[in-house]
């Protein structure tokens, strides 16, 4: 008799911030952490394995057939270390892509709103979420958008990150976070050159397994659904209209930025 197939799509979360921040534009990144439990406990409970992003690429490319929900978190805020109890409450890995070079800095890329989700992991928290058994990934080093730098830039981003990390955890790093969810062709290709064997785009939709490993679509779960609408959302992978309105807009808006980072060296995000 035939194996059962395995399944075709693979649920990759995004979370940013274990906190609660006013309405507006980064509130949907804000996630407390009431609602975290609440999410995470409602995924186990209805029975899916929950692991880091390259641990969830792993067990379905070898064949694993129990759902699995891969869990990440972007940024590196220190408030993940709330986090951290309400993982290993519900026996849950994760995957954290802190930035390298910012590292006990406040997040300036959010501009004015830098201050909102407070200051970024220090070198001794991060080696404290790592002993914890949370994977260890790369946002590059100053989460500046990679697709419309230099070649050299971007390798530096992605080269000297990795080097600090690998040296500090004496470890491969396996997955990269694009900052801003920003990639191309181009991007993706330095990643894999560099070392790395996974990394996640934002995408709002499902994985399908087999596809890029290199542009690996995630889901946002936001503060105000509970735990049963994010099972609810890697079930389905959510309104797919979002994920095809994005994916529409990403060309052109990538020209723009282009052009605007040539004529004046300014980074749009």
């Amino acid at each position: 008799m035939a194996d059962p197939p395995g399944p075709a799509t693979l649920p990759v979360l995004m979370y940013h911030s274990v906190s609660t921040v006013p309405a507006g534009p980064l509130a949907e990144l804000a996630v407390p952490q009431r609602r975290l439990r609440e999410h995470l406990a409602a995924l186990a409970s209805a029975g899916y394995r929950l692991v880091g992003l390259s641990d969830a690429l792993d067990l379905v490319s070898g064949g694993f057939t129990d759902p699995v929900v891969a869990v990440t978190f972007d940024d590196g805020y220190a408030d993940f270390l709330d986090a951290l109890p309400i993982l290993l409450a519900v026996g849950a890995g994760a995957t954290l892509y802190p930035v390298v070079g910012q590292l006990g800095d406040e997040a300036d890329w959010l501009g004015d709103r830098a201050g909102l989700f407070g200051r970024l992991l220090d070198w001794p928290e991060l080696d404290e979420v790592a002993a914890a058994g949370v994977e260890i990934g790369c946002h590059g080093l100053t989460h500046r958008p990679l697709d419309v730098l230099p070649r050299g830039q971007v390798d530096e981003e992605l080269r000297i990150a990795r080097e600090r990390l690998t040296e500090r955890y004496g470890r491969r790093i396996r997955s990269f976070c694009y900052p801003h969810g920003y990639q191309d062709a181009a991007v993706r290709a330095a990643v894999a050159r560099h070392g790395y064997d996974n990394a996640c785009i934002v995408g709002r939709a499902l994985h399908t397994i087999g596809a890029d490993r290199f542009a690996v679509s995630r889901l946002l779960p936001t503060p105000e659904q509970t735990g049963e609408q994010v099972v609810e959302l890697v079930e389905t992978g959510g309104p797919a209209w979002a994920a095809r309105l994005r994916a529409l807009g990403q060309p052109a808006w990538r020209l723009v930025r282009r052009q605007v980072f040539r004529i004046s060296g300014r980074v749009l995000t």
